[in-house]
This record gives structure tokens, C-alpha cells and sequence, in this order.
């Protein structure tokens, strides 16, 4: 129920980037319950290619890749949020370089 209550909450933040010279679509939001869950509503509702759920409470950020997409997303969390990851699923910390990155979002 509380989850339902999150995923209807959201405010959803997109980009189109360009990741191993492909269009890539982005779909960034906020919340500090169920990051897993909001990271696949993001993947499977928005069609997103790559989902990135920022925590504000823990200062995290946490990136997720849908199934049609082959970008290493550990990347992205190794350059903007001084952490690291798998190809499928990475995190980092919360950091000005990221909200630097964060400006090309626009709210959906």
C-alpha cells in the first residue's frame, strides 16, 4: 500500500541522452522508500531505458537499466556520483557533480 502511495506520488524528471552514441531515455525521481520498486515503475511505466531514483534522506543515488538498453550504467554512477556498480544496477553518493548532471532533466 505505502509503495503504491509512492509510485503515485512521484514527480518524474526525463532526458533523452546520448550514451555510446544512442538516444537514451532517462527517467529520473525522488524517494527514500522502496528504491528497487520505484526504479522498475520508472523502467516498466515510462518505458525508460535507464531509471535513476535519488534519495535524499541518505544523500544516494541509485541507477537502473531496463532490458532493451546495453549502456554500462556503472559508469554513470562512477562519474558523476563517486561510486560504481554493475552494468545493470549501480549507486553512488549524492554529489554537486551530479546535480550539475541533473539540470538536463526536465520534469515531466
Amino acid at each position: 500500500l505505502r509503495l503504491k502511495e509512492v509510485n503515485d506520488n512521484l514527480k518524474i524528471h526525463s532526458a533523452i541522452l546520448k550514451l555510446d552514441n544512442k538516444d537514451t531515455l532517462v527517467h529520473c525521481t525522488f524517494a527514500d522508500y522502496g528504491i528497487n520498486d520505484v526504479a522498475q515503475h520508472l523502467l516498466f511505466k515510462y518505458n525508460s531505458d535507464i531509471a535513476i531514483v535519488v534519495n535524499l534522506t541518505r544523500k544516494t543515488v541509485s541507477y537502473r537499466r531496463g532490458e532493451k538498453c546495453s549502456y554500462d550504467i556503472s559508469k554513470l554512477a562512477k562519474k558523476f556520483n563517486n561510486g560504481g556498480g554493475r552494468d545493470n544496477v549501480a549507486g553512488g553518493i549524492l554529489t554537486d557533480n551530479f546535480l550539475l548532471f541533473s539540470r538536463l532533466f526536465k520534469e515531466i
